[in-house]
């Protein structure tokens, strides 16, 4: 079994400017992270989640940008990774997030 490790510490001050998040986020993600109270923190969170699976997927050579990859969450409000052109693979992801750092914890199993 394959298996790719991803990890990443964001700082949450990185995500003043709204002009850079549509480079980064789906429409999806930009509108779930501007619901929340403070929606820096998802944005870092995401943000970290998808440089993790980034860094996961790289033991596969495979190389992603951060457009090929939707991190949704599930009705539980578990995160869900969403990566174009990768099926083949099992992605877990955590995300954690408080006040001025977000985290991301990512495994990735080739099938």
């Amino acid at each position: 079994m394959d298996i790719g490790i991803g990890t990443s510490l964001v700082n949450v001050n990185r995500f003043k400017s709204k002009k850079a998040l549509k480079k980064v986020f789906t429409q999806k993600e930009i509108s779930y992270c501007v619901s929340k109270i403070r929606p820096r923190e998802h944005f870092a969170a995401r943000f970290a989640g998808k440089s993790a699976v980034i860094k996961a997927f790289s033991g596969f050579n495979k190389k992603l940008s951060f457009s090929d990859i939707e991190i949704i969450h599930l009705k539980n409000n578990q995160p869900k990774v969403l990566v174009k052109s990768c099926s083949e693979f099992i992605i877990n992801l955590s995300l954690s997030h408080e006040k001025e750092h977000a985290l991301a914890f990512t495994t990735v199993i080739k099938r």
